[in-house]
């Protein structure tokens, strides 16, 4: 996380949008969203805590959102809007 805020701050001083940008956040982060993902799903198979199977569903959804976000992304629509003003 330390190597991400480094490069998030020399975005913000060489004024580069991708180094500032959700996606490379979610290219830092999705590692640890797929170990989180998988250590909670093995210990709720294991253990069957309902707090497990809370935090399963919070990174099944936060999966899905990002999916989304993406799927939002590559179809241009923000772009299409922006013509609209």
């Amino acid at each position: 996380m330390l190597l991400y805020t480094y490069i998030a701050l020399s975005g913000a001083l060489l004024n580069n949008k991708f180094m500032l940008s959700f996606e490379l956040m979610i290219l830092f982060e999705a590692p640890s969203i797929v170990i989180f993902l998988i250590l909670n799903g093995r210990r709720y198979l294991r253990e069957k805590n309902s707090i497990d199977l809370f935090l399963l569903g919070t990174w099944l959804e936060l999966v899905f959102i990002v999916a989304v976000y993406f799927v939002y992304l590559m179809k241009g629509v923000t772009e299409d809007l922006s013509g609209c003003f």
